[in-house]
C-alpha cells in the first residue's frame, strides 16, 4: 500500500547546489505520485519563485507548507492557513536589526520585504527566484499580518546568538542552503508554529493519519515534522543529532530523496 503523504523539505533535501531539483529525481517523484502518494513541499521558503513552481508541479491542488509552517497554500496559490507573529515581538526584532545591521526580512503570506539593500538580501532573492520589496518595516508591521521574520547572516555564532535571544512569543530554527554556501537562515514564526504543526493541519485536511505519513529533511528546522510522522528520513549530511535519531538516506548530491521514496514503496 502506498504511503499516503510525504512531506519534502527543499534546501539540502530536494534542492542541491544547482538551486533546483536534479532531473534524476523526477522519475522517482512521478512514480510516487502515480502510486497514489501525495507529495507536499515542507519548506522555510516563501510561496513563490522556485518553491512555488515546485509546489505547483508536485500538486497544484495539494496543500504545501511554506514559511517554516506559518503558511499553507495550495500549489496553485490558494491560501489555506496563515499564522501571524505577535506585533510586540516583531517590533523588538526590528529594533535589534536596526541597531546591529544584520540582514533582516519580513514576510506576508506571498511577499518578501526588507529595509536595507544588502549583498545577502540580493543573493537571497536570487536563491528564492523572485524579487522582494523595500518598505518601512515599522509601518508594515502595523498594517500587515507578518507570518515570518528572517535573519540572514554568514556568521554562525551570530545566528546562534540571535536564536538564543528571541523575544517572547517566537519560535526560531536555523537552516542552510547548498545553493547559497556560507549563509545561515534563522527563520522566526509565532511560538507553537512550525513544520510539525503545519503537517498536522495538512494531514487533517487530507484525512490521513500522520502515523502512516513520511517526511524527508536535513536540518534542525525539520525536526518538528520528522517527529510528527510515522516514517521519517534524514539526509546523509544532516547533523549527527538527526542521523542518530532517524533512518538515514544518501545526501542530496547522491539523490537521497529517491532512496527514501524507494524504501516507502516497498513497505
Amino acid at each position: 500500500m502506498a504511503c499516503p503523504l510525504v512531506f519534502l523539505d527543499l534546501d539540502g533535501t530536494l534542492i542541491g547546489p544547482s538551486a533546483d531539483v536534479h532531473p534524476a529525481l523526477w522519475p522517482a517523484l512521478d512514480a510516487a505520485r502515480d502510486a497514489g502518494t501525495v507529495l507536499s513541499v515542507c519548506t522555510g521558503r516563501p510561496a513563490g519563485g522556485v518553491a512555488g513552481r515546485l509546489a505547483a508541479k508536485l500538486g497544484p491542488d495539494t496543500p504545501h507548507i511554506f514559511h517554516g509552517g506559518a503558511g499553507v497554500l495550495t500549489g496553485n496559490g490558494g491560501l489555506l492557513r496563515a499564522e501571524a507573529m505577535p506585533v510586540a515581538a516583531l517590533k523588538a526584532l526590528l529594533d535589534r536589526a536596526r541597531r546591529e545591521g544584520h540582514t533582516f526580512e519580513l514576510y506576508t503570506p506571498t511577499t518578501l520585504f526588507a529595509e536595507r539593500d544588502t549583498r545577502l538580501y540580493r543573493q537571497h532573492q536570487t536563491l528564492l527566484g523572485f524579487a522582494g520589496r523595500f518598505a518601512d518595516l515599522a509601518a508594515l508591521i502595523e498594517r500587515e499580518p507578518i507570518i515570518k521574520a528572517q535573519w540572514v547572516t554568514e556568521d554562525d555564532a551570530v545566528a546562534r546568538q540571535l536564536l538564543a535571544e528571541l523575544p517572547e512569543g517566537c519560535f526560531g530554527a536555523i537552516a542552510d542552503s547548498h545553493a547559497m554556501p556560507g549563509a545561515h537562515f534563522l527563520t522566526l514564526t509565532r511560538q507553537g508554529v512550525d513544520k510539525g504543526d503545519a503537517a498536522r493541519f495538512v494531514a487533517a485536511r487530507l484525512g490521513v493519519d500522520l502515523a502512516d505519513c513520511a517526511a524527508i529533511g536535513d536540518a534542525a528546522n525539520d525536526l518538528p515534522v520528522l517527529e510528527a510522522v510515522g516514517h521519517p528520513f534524514v539526509m546523509g549530511d544532516a547533523p549527527a543529532a538527526l542521523r542518530q535519531r532517524f533512518p538515514t538516506v544518501p545526501t542530496v548530491h547522491e539523490h537521497g530523496v529517491r532512496a527514501a521514496l524507494q524504501q516507502l514503496s516497498q513497505r
